[in-house]
């Protein structure tokens, strides 16, 4: 889903390994908490499985009294999973008129509570676990509030549009669409209303017979003249559907369709629907923003769906439609099959970006769907990087660099920054910045340090596969990618995902008369100790040449040494796009004067291989400490006041690099015996 203020844009990355003299210092890693979630923490357990909806809702009131009215008929198949008394819908803004329980009519019919739920206590022959059982529920959504159903009249004012025109815009037909994300389905009609329960689903809508037609998700399976004022459709979705993502949407639309070739199967085909408002449909020409032109905007829609079945694998369903309405709070939502754009989308030529965001979400939300809100970014991180992949295709790397400076922009200037894109505060958790930009600049990002566009994508399609029509959250995709990319992604992750903000880099470069370049990189950022990253330098030698140096970089203050091939008059960092931060770098003769002993402040810790001890010199703290690299305390020595020297016995301690601090001053060490 993209919010209608928010044109979301992304970020790229490359690969390191170090031919560098280093010598490093490094405080323990900040380590984010995954525990206290904040988006929607209170969502309850539920002992059952939802396998099936099957909703019959009658709009004739609607678009009678004008009113997002539901006459409403849900039978909901599920299976229990444990033993229970009783079992909790989700419900609001509606009357409950009946209730059956394997066609057992139950009274009185439970009504909805204060929080939103329903109650159905259940007779002692249905409450053993394993049981399989249809609940009935018929309904009338009495509200008339435009909350998860929205109804519009024709000849609404909406507002001014968008110049050149800067038109006032109305409502042309009577409009009735469903818009659920997060958690408001359950606002037209009973379920259970929480992303990881999947369900098949069936819809049935019935509609004054004037012209009025229906969209859903799935395939349009009959449609019907039940009676001489009103009309039927039926729609049957073939893949599981979180309720989040069923959507229907009814007005006098004028459809038309076309056929795409599957990228890697040309002998098969996807079907494309469209539709509009007729006065959408008539105009074919003005392109300029000034009149809603539909065939425009969605004339790119096959060259899009093959730029992702190239990237991201086949596409997941049969078919993919588009429904423009008017107004709507959003600039776009990816219901399953079948996507909701706003009608401002209609005019001019810059919402492809929108269109493909949208469409990439058949992959990242609806194949695939986070399981809690929390794991949000899993969605819209994934659909907002899809725009790049999708400009990538026509525009090659400088379109596709274009945009993710346009998403890292979007981030550094967007409001509440500040949060990580895991588990954001409920009233944030469509924040463009985090969610959608930094979201995508982590999937860029992650792409680059593969640095093996073929082991990437494939990885990334198989990753899709596996969890096919079901749902996933964030430690089960760090653990599935980092097992088939062959990293172990889990610091990357919790500084990225887990951790908020980004790196701050302070950079100074020398170059002695030998032609040996010194660069100290200090990381100087609040939110955490330091990010580990591939990083990359481009020396600009006078003689015209360019010297690429790659480093990783994983200390808070670092050093790195490298002989080039002639003097040099500047340094460039992170040309290519490689990481989100901040950066700035200059000139310091001073950071050629070095050593190989580690020194931070004074103090400083040296390797005796001879005695096999760590000679620990002008310390100034309370005690000793040694870690290891996951952080780890090794040893521990209280030292006495005024104590400047000691040595550190490592009997034992395999080879390999370890943390020694002394108060708030520290060292890298390595022991190579």
């Amino acid at each position: 889903m993209i919010k209608y203020f928010l044109l979301l844009l992304l970020t790229v990355f490359a690969a390191s390994s170090s031919n560098a003299q280093q010598y490093c210092s490094k405080a323990a890693a900040h380590k984010h908490s995954l525990q206290s979630p904040q988006a929607f923490p209170d969502l309850p357990y539920r002992p059952y499985d939802v396998i099936s909806y099957d909703i019959k809702a009658y709009l004739l009131d609607a678009f009678a009294k004008k009113k997002p009215e539901v006459n409403g008929y849900v039978t909901i198949t599920l299976d229990l999973l444990e033993t229970t008394t009783y079992i909790d819908f989700d419900a609001w803004g509606m009357k409950i008129e009946g209730l059956t329980i394997n066609t057992e009519v139950q009274a009185p019919a439970p009504q909805p509570k204060p929080d939103e739920t329903i109650r159905v206590q259940l007779p002692s022959k249905f409450r053993e676990a394993g049981t399989r059982l249809q609940i009935g529920i018929s309904y009338v959504r009495t509200s008339e509030e435009n909350r998860g159903a929205h109804f519009y009249p024709k000849g609404e004012f909406v507002g001014l549009g968008p110049k050149p025109a800067e038109d006032s815009v109305f409502v042309e037909e009577d409009v009735f669409y469903t818009m659920c994300e997060p958690l408001n389905a359950h606002a037209w009609f009973p379920c259970n209303d929480q992303s990881d329960d999947k369900a098949d689903v069936t819809v049935h809508v019935w509609v004054p017979n004037d012209g009025t037609f229906v969209t859903s998700n799935g395939l349009l399976s009959d449609t019907a003249t039940t009676q001489t004022n009103q009309k039927k459709f039926s729609y049957y979705s073939d893949k599981p559907i979180s309720t989040y993502l069923i959507a229907i949407t009814a007005s006098k639309f004028v459809s038309w369709e076309e056929m795409t070739p599957r990228y890697a199967n040309p002998f098969d085909s996807i079907r494309l629907h469209y539709y509009a408002w007729q006065v959408d449909y008539d105009e074919k020409t003005v392109t300029d923003g000034s009149k809603y032109n539909a065939t425009n905007a969605f004339k790119n829609t096959s060259r899009i769906m093959t730029a992702f079945e190239k990237a991201f694998g086949p596409y997941p369903f049969f078919q993919y439609g588009q429904v423009p309405v008017q107004p709507f709070s959003y600039g776009g939502m990816e219901h399953q099959t079948m996507t909701t754009i706003n009608r401002s989308w209609l005019r001019g030529n810059w919402n492809e970006s929108g269109i493909a965001h949208e469409l990439g979400h058949q992959w990242f939300g609806d194949k695939v769907t986070c399981e809690t809100f929390k794991d949000l970014w899993l969605n819209e991180g994934f659909a907002t990087y899809s725009e790049a992949i999708y400009n990538e295709s026509w525009g090659g790397d400088e379109w596709y660099r274009n945009t993710i400076r346009g998403k890292a922009g979007g981030y550094f200037s967007g409001e509440n920054n500040d949060i990580p894109i895991y588990d954001p505060p409920a009233h944030l958790l469509f924040n463009g910045a985090t969610v959608y930009a930094k979201g995508a600049c982590v999937i860029h990002m992650l792409r680059r340090i593969v640095n093996n566009d073929n082991l990437f994508f494939t990885v990334l399609t198989n990753y899709t596969d596996n969890f096919a029509y079901d749902n996933c959250n964030t430690s089960q995709f760090t653990n599935y990618m980092s097992a088939h990319l062959g990293l172990d992604l889990d610091e990357y992750i919790d500084q990225w995902v887990f951790g908020p903000l980004h790196p701050i880099y302070d950079i100074k470069w020398a170059q002695d008369k030998n032609d040996q370049i010194f660069i100290r990189v200090n990381q100087t950022q609040d939110a955490r100790d330091h990010f580990t990253m591939p990083i990359r330098f481009f020396a600009y030698r006078k003689d015209g040449g360019i010297d690429t140096l790659n480093y990783t970089n994983g200390y808070r203050s670092q050093n790195y040494r490298t002989l080039l091939s002639g003097e040099i008059d500047s340094i460039g960092f992170d040309n290519d796009l490689v990481i989100l931060s901040e950066v700035t770098i200059g000139y310091d003769a001073a950071v050629s004067v070095g050593s190989n002993i580690v020194e931070i402040g004074t103090f400083s810790a040296l390797l005796d291989a001879m005695t096999n001890e760590l000679v620990c010199r002008n310390m100034n703290g309370p005690s000793l400490e040694l870690y290891d690299m996951l952080g780890k305390k090794i040893k521990h020595i209280s030292l006495s006041t005024g104590e400047k020297f000691i040595r550190l016995p490592l009997a034992g301690l395999a080879n390999g690099a370890y943390l020694v601090r002394c108060g708030d001053q520290s060292a890298k060490v390595a022991i190579i015996r």
